[in-house]
C-alpha cells in the first residue's frame, strides 16, 4: 500500500512539470520560425560552391537575408523547412545545414561548403558588410 501512495505522489509531480523548460520557468515551448537565437555573427559567411564561385549570405534578421552571387544582390525571406534553414526569395534559394548548403539561383543548382573568415587579416574576397 506504501508504495502506491509513492507512485502516485511521482505521477503527480511529474505531470506538473511536464511544461518546464529545464531553467525553472513553465514558459510554453517554441517550434518552426519562433525558435529564433539571434547569432553574434553579422558579417557575411562565404561559401565555395561546386560550380567554382564563391556565394556570401548574410542573415540580417530572424526571417530576412542577404545573398550576393555573381555581382547581385538578392533579398531572401525565411522559408518552413523540414531541416536546416531555407531562404527563399525573387530568382533566388539558398539552403543550408551546418557547414553544407544548397543554391539555387535562376533554376541553377550548387552545392556549396562554408569557408571560416581568418578574423586576424581583411579577407578582400568578402564584399563589405553594411
Amino acid at each position: 500500500m506504501k508504495h502506491s501512495y509513492l507512485i502516485l505522489a511521482f505521477l503527480m509531480l511529474t505531470s506538473c512539470m511536464e511544461n518546464a523548460q529545464g531553467d525553472g520557468t513553465n514558459a510554453p515551448r517554441m517550434s518552426g520560425l519562433d525558435q529564433y537565437y539571434p547569432s553574434p555573427v553579422t558579417t557575411s559567411q562565404k561559401f565555395a560552391c561546386s560550380n567554382n564561385k564563391y556565394v556570401y549570405f548574410r542573415v540580417l534578421s530572424p526571417t530576412d537575408a542577404r545573398l550576393s552571387y555573381m555581382d547581385r544582390t538578392y533579398e531572401l525571406t525565411r522559408r518552413e523547412s523540414a531541416n536546416g534553414a531555407l531562404f527563399a526569395g525573387k530568382g533566388a534559394e539558398f539552403w543550408n545545414k551546418g557547414i553544407s548548403a544548397m543554391l539555387t539561383v535562376n533554376g541553377e543548382r550548387a552545392s556549396c561548403n562554408f569557408i571560416p573568415r581568418d578574423r586576424t587579416e581583411t579577407d578582400p574576397l568578402f564584399p563589405e558588410d553594411s
